[in-house]
Formats: structure tokens, sequence, C-alpha cells
């Protein structure tokens, strides 16, 4: 990546899986000296305190992945990067010659072993900062000489900047639906009162979303082949010699959701005609409600880790006191990777699927600058990635005073938004990031 030759924003997101590195019992600031000398002293410190490894596992991770993404779009060695902080406190890379290496804005998130980090080259406060930068020193310089052609420049410059500026803003949240275990909590109370407890997060829509909905793609289940077959399903298997996966039809998942309860054995209508065998006359389908609860609290993480990421964009914590005014809708968990292995549930280091229609409303409006993807990773895991892009931004770089504003066709500004997402690179500590800091810390 080279600065100078950056025109727009370049997006990059990258991932670490830190589950095989290091395992408890090891002599964790002995084995990971190779990479914890790389950083600051403080740097090393603050890992250290943790008392889990997982825990300094996933948090050495995420000062590596910052350093080595500065070193990657700077050019520079890892002992010349000074990390800081834009004015809404998010942590960014400023460069001290703006002319020559591009700013950086980036967010990392790390649960559960993993460490996702998401990076915009080139825009959001940082670049906002460089320019506030440039126009302070621009005024010293214009002291002396006001009439310039470089002062001229430097104005272009700035103006350059403060619209990538208020180009992108990025988040990144990562949750894993089954790293605690809620189901007795929701086996006292009830599905419903557990999603209550977080009534200071999301908005009155969206619990009653979350409690009462299940869209469309949902729920799958495993059913015999054999329509005179009597099924009893209590997680995906049935007692049919031969089955097949059904998606669950959205009349019946309207009443299906409705359902709060574990444990508890439900009737399943597919209706006539539908499912295995080609008809249910002579076949009665039961499943499990735990089916149901598990399909509701993938959703659930799927809300939590858009809210978290939309909150890490703007540098703001889940305290923020417009937190409840912030939305999500149509919101539709990803389905989870499935293995190639008998018996699915995603494998290794799998992708699932992707979703990118997710509605972003705030203050009862619907954000058009605002983009979100959502993508699966392995069986648990969902990934929430966050880009924001000025609503007034004209397409050309040179256009500063054509914004395309007042037509009002909200379908238009939300395309405005549209981001082509890079994928995820997923990285070595061991293979990527380590020689790479090697060499660059010898330049």
């Amino acid at each position: 990546m080279t600065s100078s030759t950056t025109t727009q924003p370049l997006l990059f997101r990258w991932l670490i899986d830190t589950r095989h590195l290091w395992r408890d019992g090891d002599d964790f600031e002995t084995e990971a000296q190779p990479y914890l000398s790389l950083l600051e002293r403080a740097e090393q410190q603050s890992i250290l305190r943790y008392l889990q490894t997982r825990d300094k596992a996933t948090s050495l991770a995420s000062h590596l992945l910052k350093y080595h993404a500065v070193s990657r779009v700077s050019g520079l060695p890892w002992s010349a990067i000074t990390l800081t902080r834009a004015p809404s406190h998010k942590p960014c890379y400023i460069p001290l010659h703006p002319d020559e290496d591009p700013s950086l804005e980036f967010n990392v998130s790390h649960q559960a072993g993993l460490v996702a980090l998401i990076g915009a080259v080139g825009s959001g406060p940082a670049a906002a900062a460089v320019a506030a930068r440039e126009e302070e020193e621009e005024g010293g310089n214009n002291k002396h000489d006001d009439s310039s052609s470089s002062s001229s420049a430097r104005k272009k410059r700035r103006k350059k900047r403060k619209r990538k500026g208020k180009t992108k803003e990025v988040g990144i949240d990562i949750a894993c639906v089954h790293e605690r275990d809620e189901l007795p909590a929701i086996e006292k109370d009830g599905y419903a009162a557990w999603v209550d407890m977080y009534e200071d997060v999301f908005s009155a829509r969206e619990l009653d979303d979350m409690k009462f909905g299940l869209p469309p793609g949902s729920l799958s289940v495993n059913l015999p082949t054999d329509s005179t077959t009597t099924t009893t399903t209590t997680t995906t298997t049935t007692t049919g010699s031969s089955t097949e996966v059904i998606d669950v039809p959205p009349d019946t998942l309207q009443t299906l959701a409705h359902c709060c309860r574990p444990n508890q054995t439900l009737p399943l209508r597919l209706g006539t005609g539908a499912g295995a065998g080609g008809s249910e006359n002579n076949t009665k389908h039961m499943i499990n409600s735990n089916l149901i609860i598990e399909a509701k609290l993938r959703r659930f993480y799927t809300f939590w880790a858009l809210k978290e990421a939309y909150v890490k964009m703007t540098g703001e914590a889940l305290l923020a006191d417009w937190l409840r005014q912030l939305e999500f809708r149509e919101v539709r968990a990803p389905r989870a990777a499935v293995a190639a292995a008998a018996g699915g549930g995603g494998g290794p280091g799998a992708w699932g699927e992707v979703v990118s229609d997710v509605q972003v409303w705030r203050d009862g409006r619907r954000l058009s600058n605002v983009t979100m993807e959502l993508r699966a990773f392995e069986r648990d895991y969902i990934i929430a990635s966050a880009v924001e892009k000025a609503e007034d931004e004209g397409e050309g770089e040179e256009e500063e005073g054509e914004e395309g504003e007042g037509e009002g066709d909200e379908e238009q500004q939300q395309g405005e938004a549209d981001i082509a997402w890079p994928e995820f690179e997923v990285l070595d500590v061991e293979t990527d990031i380590l020689p790479a800091a090697v060499t660059r810390r010898e330049m």
C-alpha cells in the first residue's frame, strides 16, 4: 500500500485465531517473548496483567495487529510508530509527514480467542486530525509568506483531507453465541425476561423483535424423507433412516416465535406438500423448543454485535445516552458455517453466510450514510463491521461543491453508502506478523 497514490480510503479486514497459540499452564511470558519484545514495555505490562492465558493471548494479538497495520500502510519500522487517539478517543495513526504517509483509522475486537481488525487508509478522525494540524501550521506560515504558491497547494490538500476525514469511520465487533451458558437463566425466567435484562441497551422495538421475531431462514430442521415416519426432534436428529434439512416456512416461524420457554415439545406444521416426502398426511413432526431458543439467542448476539460495532465506530461506549435511539431493523442472523464432514456445525476456520442488508435507524430516521455487514465464522462466531460515510460527500474528489442532495430518495441515499467489503485476511502471528515485524525493525 502506498500513501501518495491513495485517492480513496482503502478498507481492509484481518483476523487472527489465538485459540491454538498458547494454552493455560504455559509460561506465557517466556513462550510469547518473541512477540512481546516487539512492543513497548508499558504495552507488555498491560498484556501480562491479565490472569487468564486466553486474555493475554487476545490482548497481545490486538497490539500486534495494530502495529502490523500501520507498518504495512506506512512502510515504517515498528520502532518508529506512535499510536495516538483521535478527538473521539479512538486509537489511530497520525503521520508526522502527511504528504508522504497516509493516516490510518482502525478498530479492533477480540472475543473467545478471535481477534479482528478493520482499517481505513487516509480517512476518518485520523485524517481530520491531520487536516486540523495542517491548518494550524499553515496559520503560522502565512504570517511570513501569504502569497506563496506552496501555501495554496497546502490549502488544497487540506480541503481534500477534510473531505476524506468525513468519509469513513470504522468499527468492528465479534460475538460468540455459546461462549457463556445462558440456558440456566432462560430456564428459570424464560427467554423474554432474559432479553428484558438488556433494556438499557436496546430500544423497545428491538427488544420486542428479539423476543418474538424469527425472520425467514432463522430455523432449519432435519425431517425424514419417509412420509410415514414419526419424528421427534430434540436437537437436529430424527428417528427416520433418511433425512433432509428443511427451512421452516415463514408462517410457521411466526407461530413458533412466540415460544420463550426451553425444553418443550412443539408441533411443527409445514403445510400440505411441504417438507420431506412431498406430503404430511401421515406424518407428525415434533421439535424441541430448545431449537427455537437457540435461533433466538443467535439473533440476540447478532443485534449485540451490530450495536457494539456501531458504538465502537463512533468512539463512544455502551453508556452513550443515545444508545436506545439507535435501532437495527430487518435483522437476520447469518447462517453458521457448515462443515464438509457429517454432522455439520462449521469446521475450524470455515466462513458462513454474509448478511449486508441490515437497516440502521437513529432518532427515528433511517441513516443513509452507514453500512453494516454481518459475517458468520464457524458455528458460534458472528462478526459485525460498520463503516460511516459522510452524507454530503461528493462522488469525485474534485467536485467539492456538488453533493447531489435534495432529492429525498431514501433508496438512492442508502445506495450511496454501499461499500465494496473486502474479504477477511486470516493472518498467522508466526508466519505473517513476526517476520514482517523483524524485517521492519532492522530497517
